[in-house]
């Protein structure tokens, strides 16, 4: 049987805390390049489309840091398995002489099952991380639609 490891709430608020640190740093690097994209990309000026510019760059990288935080709680529950259990099994029927030599579920539903046993880490601090950016573009959207528009 496999041991069981136990991790300390401490370890845990360690753990959450360094990954919403990575995940800010990776939403300002989004946002950075989309900046840079949008400012040398497009030719957009400055004094003319700063304003817009500043908000695109706040709100795509937010909300693709959350669409990727979705994705990864879509394939912790296993909408994904079905494509990996098939492409596993091509390949090791592709490239292996046995199937009896490979860590391979015999079906599809064992497969599920072993995927189910494991302990998948909570990933909040990707949403956490990708929030504050989505919000402040959000913010400073409502004035650009009131005042230029």
């Amino acid at each position: 049987m496999e041991e069981v490891q136990t991790i300390s709430p401490k370890q845990k608020r360690t753990e959450f805390l360094i990954g919403f640190l990575i995940s800010f740093g990776i939403t300002g690097l989004m946002f950075g390049i989309i900046l840079l994209v949008e400012f040398f990309g497009l030719n957009l000026t400055m004094e003319a489309d700063g304003y817009l510019i500043f908000i695109d760059a706040l709100t795509v990288s937010g909300g693709l840091m959350l669409l990727f935080y979705l994705l990864t709680l879509l394939t912790n529950e296993g909408s994904l398995d079905i494509i990996t259990y098939s492409i596993k099994l091509v390949w090791y029927t592709t490239f292996h002489r046995s199937l009896r030599n490979v860590k391979l579920a015999k079906n599809y539903t064992e497969y599920r099952l072993e995927k189910k046993r494991k302990d998948h880490k909570e990933l909040g601090f990707l949403a956490l991380g990708g929030a504050p950016y989505l919000l402040v573009g959000l913010i400073l959207l409502i004035p650009y639609y009131i005042l230029v528009r």
